[in-house]
């Protein structure tokens, strides 16, 4: 994907909802479970790798989004829509 956060917020305007945390702190049961800790396992060598999760309200549906720092620039390495309501 490797599409900029401020270029997103150019296309789907302000999130609805934006956290942060480190892989160390990284819940282990969400959306992004498999994917996040596919590419940064839950490991000391990754720990201080930091994660933002960001979520556009579109109608019936989200779209979830995570972001991790490259080059000082937060870039997208996940993306999903998902149907409201659902939960994990």
């Amino acid at each position: 994907m490797n599409t900029s956060y401020q270029d997103m917020v150019k296309q789907l305007g302000p999130p609805s909802c934006k956290t942060g945390y480190t892989i160390r702190a990284a819940p282990t049961k969400s959306w992004n479970h498999k994917e996040l800790f596919s590419m940064y396992p839950k490991e000391e060598r990754y720990f201080d790798i930091q994660i933002m999760d960001v979520t556009w309200d579109e109608g019936d549906t989200q779209l979830m989004a995570n972001f991790h720092m490259v080059k000082g620039t937060n870039l997208c390495f996940l993306v999903k829509r998902m149907k409201k309501g659902i939960k994990f």
